[in-house]
């Protein structure tokens, strides 16, 4: 005999009053009402934001232009497909703009509006060396995952506003 919460309006139990997935569900043989082989239930909960419909512009500065030669080919070309947001939403336009000259600033506040991107105004974090003029370190390196004690590394990064022409 089956045993575990049933999911029946006569039994008591909803789908709505229940943390986790059910698992282990198989009709009951004397009476065909849907049981679930787990009874114990645990809360599990997860902050998720998404953003419809955004634009994410990133880029990678190298003086080693067969490495930049490569990366652009891996995106052109992924051996698997590329999620920047969530899985269902695939990006909907080229993801490769090109390689271009001039250090990663230049680059990001001269490249062309990016499709629908609204505002024509956002913010861009460079990392860079420690002590690097107008940078400030941030310590979000995970070098432990322990839930009990996680740990984090130190890096640099100098934040900048990239305003593009509404062209």
């Amino acid at each position: 005999m089956a045993t575990g919460p049933v999911f029946t309006s006569e039994a008591g139990h909803s789908l709505h009053a229940w943390y986790g997935a059910p698992k282990g569900i198989a009709p009951h043989k004397e009476t065909g009402t849907l049981v679930a082989a787990n009874r114990k239930r645990s809360l599990i909960t997860s902050t998720r934001t998404y953003i419809a419909d955004a634009a994410f512009l990133a880029g990678v500065q190298s003086d080693d232009r067969s490495l930049l030669r490569h990366l652009a080919g891996r995106l052109d070309a992924p051996q698997r497909l590329i999620w920047p947001g969530r899985k269902d939403c695939p990006p909907s336009y080229d993801v490769n703009l090109g390689i271009h000259p001039g250090d990663l600033e230049t680059a990001l506040t001269t490249a062309p509006a990016l499709p629908r991107a609204r505002p024509h105004r956002c913010n861009a974090w460079i990392e860079c060396a420690p002590h690097t003029p107008r940078a400030q370190p941030i310590s979000d390196q995970p070098l432990s995952f322990s839930p009990h004690r996680p740990t984090h590394a130190e890096r640099w990064e100098r934040r900048l506003t990239v305003t593009w022409s509404q062209t």
